[in-house]
């Protein structure tokens, strides 16, 4: 199918983009996620040919896409960065919580034990 040479490309370009802005956590975060959908697509032709709405999804995507960068449409950044964005379930974030906490604890008792 011919979107798979616009998929690699915009998976090339997305590439470069969290090259320079390594620290940029924000854009990271879902320019990772987008790469992943785009690579998703390119993986499984099949699926995305035979469902009509990925299809239309992928499509989307790629106007989106092209809309922000190429056409410097800025409010696209948004609609992507909400598609894309990273969501966390209660217990991933008491999870992430809990390994925080263990760490001080780890950090307070290496601390005490200079202290003696």
């Amino acid at each position: 199918m011919e979107y798979k040479n616009i998929m690699k490309s915009w998976i090339e370009i997305l590439t470069c983009i969290l090259d320079e802005n390594i620290n940029n956590y924000e854009l990271t975060d879902w320019v990772k996620n987008c790469i992943d959908a785009l690579q998703f697509a390119l993986n499984n032709e099949n699926i995305i040919e035979e469902n009509i709405n990925l299809y239309n999804d992928l499509i989307n995507i790629i106007n989106m896409l092209h809309s922000w960068i190429i056409e410097k449409e800025d409010y696209m950044y948004i609609s992507l960065r909400q598609k894309f964005k990273s969501v966390y379930t209660a217990e991933q974030v008491g999870q992430s919580l809990k390994c925080m906490l263990n760490k001080i604890e780890q950090y307070k008792n290496q601390e005490g034990s200079y202290m003696l």
